[in-house]
């Protein structure tokens, strides 16, 4: 029984630590996406980064293509780093 309790206890702050992981990515992706608007209006481009979808909901396609190519470069990090790791045998 107390195993159970500590499972989840260790569950809950696991999910803690991915929703704070989430909401800070989302934050830090934003203001990115503010830099990417003023440098491309800086070079004559004057290209919204956000479209309005109505109400208060926004589409930020700064941040999208921001948190795209970050996990694309992670992931081929990761698969590169496992072909170098992997033993030549194998």
């Amino acid at each position: 029984m107390i195993t159970s309790a500590g499972e989840i206890v260790a569950w809950i702050i696991g999910w803690d630590l991915i929703l704070e992981l989430a909401v800070g990515s989302a934050v830090v992706s934003t203001s990115w996406s503010k830099y990417l608007h003023e440098t491309l209006a800086q070079l004559g481009l004057e290209v919204p980064t956000q479209f309005s979808l109505g109400g208060a909901f926004t589409f930020d396609w700064g941040a999208l293509l921001l948190v795209v190519v970050l996990t694309a470069l992670l992931a081929l990090g990761r698969v590169r780093t496992e072909q170098e790791s992997t033993p030549a045998g194998d």
